[in-house]
């Protein structure tokens, strides 16, 4: 770095002054004499600021060989990196050269063939430790499927299916089977779900109770695993739901859906199952009363539940001046949220728990993700 002049010495300047000065409005001729000690502070004030002036020009000097030093440096290393590239790039090219001539004396009837040089693998091989470029690539993907998924959810299905995640969840009906899907692709990123259709044999349409919803929701994965021996693999996750009704306190009752996942191969001290249940919803009293009174006192499964499901009563009776054009709308209808909107929020909560799950006891299902 080039050296940096030196500072002024104010005492170098030279004091010789003239102690008279012409006062503005005088002639010219007559002067007025100046005490020489206000003469003095003057002076000295002015070679204070000359020497700040200096000081600044010195320093901005400085900052200006520093910041080319700097630049220049910089320069150096792209070129560097540059050159490094470029040799990379150079000995890929080499070697494909190379084996392309070994193949060629390897097969003389290709002799006559056009010499093509790939060199789309040289660069796809400069890429690939890239981890710049490596993201780039994965949020463009991730913002493609995003905005297709947004204009047709249906696709999510076809792009995230497969993976080292496949479930079966113990029914056909969409708003019990999509909620399942989409949770286990946004936990684990892909992941296959299916439904099988099934019903409990030994519990009522309309459970009442946890105890009776987790029988339901035991005899639909024992039936599956029973009685689909050749297209469902006897160690397969099988995710069942089952909603159950419930007096919480005295004449308040509410509906809530029991998730039940059974893994043969989770092992751990609390079985291969894991329980969840879902956000309850308030019924009305009315619609637990016609239940009760329309449920058959031959009905065989009456301890266990009603005859028929509470969607069943909202589909066919006005509550708050409002008829469900669905059985499974009537969540919406009087709280606002979709049954499906539920069901994928408690779906999502076991996704997660089944993933610590298999890390934590080492299931290979998951091993990858």
């Amino acid at each position: 770095m080039t050296a940096v002049r030196s500072l002024p010495n104010k005492f170098e300047r030279k004091h010789q002054r003239t102690m008279t000065m012409s006062i503005e409005g005088l002639p010219t001729s007559e002067t007025t004499v100046i005490d020489p000690l206000s003469q003095l502070q003057i002076d000295s004030l002015q070679e204070d600021k000359a020497v700040v002036e200096d000081v600044q020009e010195v320093l901005l000097e400085a900052v200006q060989q520093v910041s080319h030093v700097n630049n220049q440096s910089n320069d150096d290393e792209n070129e560097n990196h540059q050159e490094h590239q470029q040799d990379v790039f150079q000995e890929n090219t080499e070697q494909e050269n190379i084996e392309q001539e070994n193949n060629e004396q390897e097969d003389p009837d290709d002799s006559q063939k056009p010499h093509v040089l790939r060199s789309d693998a040289s660069i796809l091989a400069w890429f690939a430790p890239n981890s710049f470029l490596t993201r780039v690539a994965e949020t463009a993907k991730s913002s493609v499927d995003s905005m297709i998924t947004t204009l047709d959810p249906g696709m999510k299905e076809y792009l995230f299916s497969g993976g080292d995640v496949s479930i079966v969840v113990a029914s056909e009906k969409e708003v019990k089977v999509a909620p399942v899907r989409d949770a286990f692709i946004d936990v684990f990123r892909r992941a296959t779900v299916k439904g099988v259709s099934v019903q409990p044999l030994t519990v009522a349409a309309q459970p009442v109770g946890p105890q009776a919803a987790l029988t339901a929701a035991q005899e639909r994965i024992s039936f599956i695993r029973s009685n689909f021996t050749h297209d469902i693999p006897q160690n397969q996750v099988i995710v069942s739901i089952e909603s159950f009704l419930q007096e919480m306190t005295p004449g308040s009752w509410f509906e809530t859906a029991l998730f039940l996942l059974d893994d043969p191969l989770l092992s751990s001290s609390s079985g291969n199952q894991l329980v969840l249940y879902s956000q309850s919803t308030p019924v009305p009293l009315s619609a637990i009363n016609t239940l009760m009174c329309e449920t058959p006192k031959e009905y065989s499964l009456k301890e266990t539940g009603f005859s028929k499901t509470i969607g069943e009563y909202m589909a066919n009776h006005e509550e708050n001046g409002f008829k469900c054009v669905s059985h499974e709308s009537w969540h919406e209808s009087l709280i606002g949220v979709p049954r499906r909107s539920l069901l994928y929020m408690t779906a999502c909560a076991l996704a997660s728990l089944y993933r610590e799950k298999c890390h934590l006891h080492n299931n290979n299902r998951v091993q990858t993700v």
